[in-house]
């Protein structure tokens, strides 16, 4: 994962990328004893960090997470 994401980024993508886990199922959420988005921070952040760079990974994990949700789909 972090060399595709070190492409995307190489490519251009790196304001548009997201990263997220499945957490739709109720095993899946941390209130439930599963690895729920902490796991995506703790475990899986240091990686694609390493490969790109901190700074582009809290962009794609603030910024382009922030811009993705707050869009007003009413429209």
């Amino acid at each position: 994962m972090p060399d595709a994401v070190r492409a995307l980024a190489d490519a251009g993508f790196g304001d548009r990328l997201l990263l997220g886990g499945d957490t739709t199922t109720a095993a899946a959420r941390s209130v439930n004893g599963g690895p729920g988005m902490p796991y995506l921070l703790r475990r899986v952040r240091p990686r694609p960090a390493a490969a790109v760079g901190a700074e582009l990974v809290e962009r794609i994990l603030t910024v382009n997470a922030a811009s993705a949700f707050s869009v007003d789909w009413a429209q």
